[in-house]
């Protein structure tokens, strides 16, 4: 049987072995056709949806050999998220403060805007022009709310707080993907990406409408710790993952 700290400590062998093996691989020739690391993502489904069949098909044909260790954000990162980027390769994540500091990079890798998703019967959808007073009146469904009260760090509620709406929260979920879920045969509502939007499958019933105010763009970034900057088999990745942004258009 496992001690406690044994079990505690258990969950972590893999990531740190991980991090052992890219610090000793560091500054040693690098050959994306030939080589077999594994590189660690960290991002939400949202835009591992996003990037994931344009990155996939990259890794494929640049380096077949090559592992991809796609980890999915479980819940919002705060204040420890600075700690968790030294563990993987990269993180993908919308600007966070935590990151504005000399020993973290970062690049650009697309853009995005939020529509609210409501089903295909809201009234809403018949309405005609709607204001945020009637937003203000409905349950919503928000993916990676903390349930520690207002600001939330989650990027849906943020743009939520700019618009002076704390909102009825009915569902709150990990996961951007869930959110079609909880919204069809409902009268909730939800902000969501318009990119994620064009993947989901018409069966659910849903419509998408533009937000009666103009809300800040959502930006995602490629994020990781300073200490790779040398290293060319992270310099490799970090030009595969960017390509695999430009794929996907304005």
């Amino acid at each position: 049987m496992l001690t406690p700290l044994a079990a505690q400590l258990a969950g972590q062998v893999e990531t740190v072995c991980a991090a052992a093996e890219r610090l000793f691989a560091t500054g040693t020739a690098f050959d994306p056709a030939t080589t077999q690391r594994e590189f660690t993502l960290l991002m939400a489904d949202y835009p591992a949806t996003v990037l994931g069949p344009a990155l996939s098909r990259l890794f494929d044909s640049d380096a077949p050999h090559a592992a991809l260790h796609l980890q999915l954000v479980r819940e919002t990162l705060g204040s420890g998220a600075g700690d968790t980027i030294r563990l993987v390769d990269g993180l993908v994540s919308p600007s966070l403060g935590h990151f504005r500091t000399p020993g973290v990079g970062s690049v650009p890798l697309f853009r995005d805007r939020w529509v609210c998703l409501v089903s295909a019967g809201h009234p809403l959808c018949e309405a005609g022009p709607f204001g945020i007073e009637d937003l203000a009146r409905l349950p919503w469904v928000v993916p990676y709310h903390r349930d520690d009260g207002y600001p939330s760090a989650a990027p849906a509620t943020r743009q939520l707080t700019a618009l002076g709406i704390r909102p009825r929260i009915a569902v709150r979920v990990e996961s951007y993907r869930a959110v079609p879920d909880f919204i069809a045969g409902t009268r909730r509502v939800a902000l969501i990406p318009e990119r994620l939007t064009a993947r989901l499958p018409s069966a659910h019933g849903l419509r998408t409408l533009d937000c009666p105010v103009p809300l800040d763009s959502l930006e995602e970034h490629l994020w990781w710790d300073a200490s790779h900057d040398e290293d060319p088999a992270h310099s490799w990745l970090r030009e595969l993952v960017a390509r695999a942004a430009d794929s996907l258009g304005p």
